[in-house]
C-alpha cells in the first residue's frame, strides 16, 4: 500500500509540476498543458483496474451494490456502500473530471458551457448525490426481506430516506441564500 500510495503521488507531482512549468511559461510546451491531466485521469483509471486479480474483489462488490436489492448483499457490498455513502464530494468530483475530458476542454481550457448547464447542476450532480444512499436503502430493504428483522434493517432504511431529503435539499439549493436567519431560529426551537 506505501508503494502504491509513494508512486501515485510521484506521478500526481509531476504532472502537477510540469503542468504549472509551462502555463507559466517556464518549461516547453512541446505537449499542451492540458494533456498532463488527461495523463493523470488515465493513469488512475487504470490503477482502478490493474492488477485485476487484486481488484476483482472490489469491483464485484460494486456489481453487486448496483445491482441491488436484486443481489443479496454481503458484509462487504454494505461496507462498499457504506463508502461510496461517505464519497459523495469524491463522486462528484470525478463526474466533473468526466466531463472535463469528454467534452474536450482540456485542450484548450477555455470556458465550457457544461459547467452551468441545467443538465450537469441539476440532474447530473444531484443524482451523484443521491444514488450512493439509494443503494444503501435498497441494501437494508433486501437484508430485511431476507432476515424479516425490523431492527436494524428497517431503522438504517428509515436513515438512509431521511438522507436523501438532506441529500436532495444540499443539490439543488447549494447556496444558503435560500435560509434566512429566521429558518435557522426555526429549526433551533425544534431541537
Amino acid at each position: 500500500v506505501f508503494s502504491d500510495a509513494c508512486n501515485e503521488t510521484i506521478m500526481f507531482f509531476c504532472c502537477l509540476l510540469i503542468y504549472y512549468k509551462i502555463k507559466m511559461h517556464g518549461f516547453p510546451d512541446y505537449i499542451p498543458a492540458g494533456y498532463y491531466p488527461l495523463l493523470l485521469v488515465i493513469y488512475y483509471s487504470m490503477k482502478l483496474v490493474l492488477p485485476w486479480r487484486h481488484r476483482f474483489m472490489l469491483w464485484r462488490s460494486v456489481r453487486n451494490c448496483l445491482l441491488s436489492p436484486l443481489v443479496s448483499p454481503s458484509y462487504l457490498d454494505s461496507y462498499v456502500g457504506d463508502v461510496l455513502t461517505s464519497c459523495v464530494k469524491i463522486l462528484q468530483d470525478a463526474v466533473w473530471t468526466f466531463c472535463y475530458i469528454f467534452s474536450g476542454q482540456f485542450k484548450d481550457e477555455g470556458a465550457s458551457e457544461w459547467q452551468t448547464s441545467f443538465f450537469f447542476r441539476r440532474v447530473l450532480l444531484p443524482f451523484v448525490c443521491v444514488f450512493p444512499l439509494w443503494i444503501r436503502l435498497q441494501q437494508c430493504f433486501r437484508l430485511y426481506w431476507e432476515t424479516q428483522k425490523a431492527f436494524p434493517h428497517l431503522f438504517n432504511a428509515l436513515k438512509y430516506l431521511l438522507s436523501h431529503i438532506v441529500s436532495m435539499f444540499a443539490a439543488f439549493y447549494p447556496t444558503s441564500d435560500l435560509v434566512s436567519s429566521e429558518s435557522w431560529l426555526l429549526c433551533a426551537s425544534f431541537i
